[in-house]
C-alpha cells in the first residue's frame, strides 16, 4: 500500500536526519519528510516542515513552489 511505503520512508528520512543532523544529505532528509508528509495528505505537518527548511534548503525556490501548492491544495480542500 502507497500509504504505508510513505510512512516507512518518512520515518527513514526522519531517523537519518535526526542521527546525522550535520550530514550534507541531512537537509535533503528533511524535506523528503516533508515530501511525505504532503503525499499522506497532512498538508498543515507538511507545510510546518517546508517552512522550517526554508532558510537552509539549498533551493529556497523549490521549497516555496512545494509551500505554494501545499497552499492551493488546502484551498482545494476547502471548496
Amino acid at each position: 500500500n502507497a500509504n504505508e511505503a510513505f510512512k516507512e520512508a518518512m520515518a527513514k528520512f526522519t531517523a537519518f536526519a535526526k542521527e546525522y543532523p550535520t550530514h550534507v544529505l541531512a537537509s535533503q532528509a528533511r524535506f523528503e519528510t516533508a515530501a511525505c508528509l504532503e503525499e499522506l495528505e497532512q498538508l498543515d505537518a507538511a507545510q510546518q516542515a517546508f517552512e522550517a527548511l526554508k532558510a537552509t534548503y539549498p533551493s529556497p525556490q523549490v521549497i516555496e513552489t512545494k509551500l505554494k501548492r501545499i497552499k492551493d491544495r488546502k484551498s482545494q480542500k476547502r471548496q
